[in-house]
């Protein structure tokens, strides 16, 4: 990367890019949280044993257990459920909790001493928050201008300002490596979503595909959401249209109906999957069962009106109304539905039929 291209990337937008990754965010939040716990306490435990063996280690024993008991408190609250939906209030509380180390032994214990302790933890706390860079710059600078504060007050004015060279190197020097480790994680969060929806979305027609129909019922079920709708479609004499006209056209009339089902999903609770070939999937959510049903129709009826088309079309479709805990596979959740729509294509097609 040359000068001019780092030099940008330390000013770039990265909110629209946080904003579509706040579940990988926070996923790797969740994760990172309690190995960061651990990790702190060990490295908090290392001065208290050896404290045992050299008595020079124990007059700063003090700070050292307060600091390991506090880690170890905020890890156990971690482990409630309640609370752990908050993953970055932690993150910020663990590094608080060793910044008042940090004041302990620079400026309580060993005043008339430079402020080692503090060049590491500047230098070591940006990297290990996720989350925006001006939070974390901000709560950064805040917590150097009170170190620097309480060495003027409380130390020789020598030493603080030695300290204060030597820390405010340190915080620039983390600030500056947390941006490039931020961004860095937020290009591979962002690789991961779009290699994601990638594999989730049909080639042809924009929609999402079978692989994340079935992701999206898996979430419905463990979520435990009530009231679902799920419509099956079918396009009436698809086969005689390619076979009469060519796949090209086929396909061209694929993607202007997908597209008028995207504008469905604009202005209704609803998401659409192409099944595969000519079958289509909706599952709509928060409607009762008169909403689905004018739904439906009305999709029916768009569908005639689509411009895109050598022969007149129309689509037959199966609706289920149903409680999604009364079911035991992710596959039964279809069935209703799709019995529906071999319901509605004997009966002569281009109709809607519902099965409960």
């Amino acid at each position: 990367m040359s000068e001019k291209g780092l030099l940008e990337t330390f000013f770039v937008d990265t909110k629209p890019l946080y904003e579509k990754n706040k579940d990988s965010i926070h996923k790797y939040n969740t994760q990172i949280i309690p190995k960061s716990f651990l990790i702190g306490m060990v490295t908090v435990a290392i001065p208290i044993l050896f404290s045992i063996f050299r008595k020079s280690m124990r007059a700063a024993l003090p700070g050292y257990l307060s600091a390991f008991f506090v880690i170890g408190l905020l890890w156990l609250l971690y482990a409630f459920k309640k609370v752990k939906i908050y993953p970055i209030l932690y993150a910020y509380a663990f590094a608080t909790s060793l910044y008042g180390l940090v004041i302990y032994l620079s400026i309580v214990r060993f005043p008339d001493r430079s402020a080692g302790t503090a060049l590491i933890y500047f230098a070591i706390v940006p990297l290990l928050i996720m989350d925006r860079s001006h939070r974390v710059n901000i709560y950064t600078f805040s917590l150097f201008a009170f170190h620097l504060i309480f060495a003027f007050i409380f130390k020789d004015i020598s030493m603080a300002m030695v300290d204060a060279v030597n820390t405010f190197i340190s915080v620039v020097l983390g600030v500056l490596f947390g941006r490039l480790l931020f961004i860095s994680r937020l290009n591979t969060f962002e690789f991961s979503r779009q290699l994601m929806i990638e594999k989730e979305t049909d080639f042809l027609t924009g929609l999402s595909n079978r692989r994340r129909l079935y992701k999206d019922l898996e979430t419905i079920r463990d979520k435990k959401i009530n009231d679902i709708g799920i419509l099956m479609m079918d396009i009436d004499y698809f086969k005689e249209y390619n076979d009469n006209y060519g796949h090209i056209d086929g396909d061209r009339y694929l993607r202007e109906l997908s597209y008028m089902l995207q504008n469905f999903e604009k202005v209704y609770p609803v998401k659409f999957y192409r099944f595969g070939g000519e079958e289509f999937v909706c599952i709509t959510t928060g409607i009762n069962e008169g909403q689905i049903l004018r739904l439906a129709d009305n999709i029916r009826q768009s569908t005639k009106n689509l411009s895109n088309q050598k022969m007149m079309l129309s689509v037959s479709i199966g609706v289920s109304i149903c409680d999604i805990n009364c079911y035991k596979s992710i596959e039964s959740f279809l069935v209703k539905a799709d019995e529906a729509l071999y319901k509605a294509k004997k009966l002569g097609r281009d109709r809607v039929e519902v099965e409960r």
